[in-house]
């Protein structure tokens, strides 16, 4: 499929799209998990009534490439503020965490309970929103 979309876009195709979630976690999709559908239907429907359901495959392809746990190391000392969900499937926590191991300080690492999506709701949101609120109060205040 990538070598088919590289072709039809050199040869200016529209480029090939796959749905961002489906129902069915064992159809084709960007991110076939439970979780990745119920947060992006409900998201359609109530935060983002203009989200379309698809996602390019060069998307995709460049979002493989994608490591960001390579720059954790070269930050410092950018301060550092990681919220982990250990229970996520989509950006896996153990690899997070492991990643957070090989920053320098000023560091910090809150886990929350729950998956991927769980930061941007309820509790989880709760957790997330206040240590990020406060780790900016921290290391953005000018003296």
């Amino acid at each position: 499929m990538l070598a088919a979309d590289r072709l039809g876009r050199a040869n200016g195709d529209a480029p090939i799209t796959l749905p961002v979630v489906h129902e069915n976690p064992l159809e084709q999709s960007a991110l076939p998990t439970p979780d990745s559908y119920e947060f992006f239907s409900r998201a359609g429907g109530e935060w983002a009534p203009s989200f379309k359901n698809e996602v390019t495959l060069r998307s995709l392809e460049m979002f493989q490439a994608y490591e960001p746990g390579e720059y954790l190391k070269r930050i410092s000392p950018t301060p550092l503020l990681m919220v982990v969900a250990p229970l996520d499937r989509l950006a896996p926590g153990e690899w997070a965490t492991a990643g957070y191991e090989t920053a320098a300080h000023p560091k910090k690492i809150v886990l929350l309970p729950g998956g991927h999506f769980d930061a941007y709701t309820g509790t989880g949101f709760e957790i997330s929103s206040a240590a990020a609120r406060d780790w900016f109060a921290e290391h953005l205040q000018t003296a």
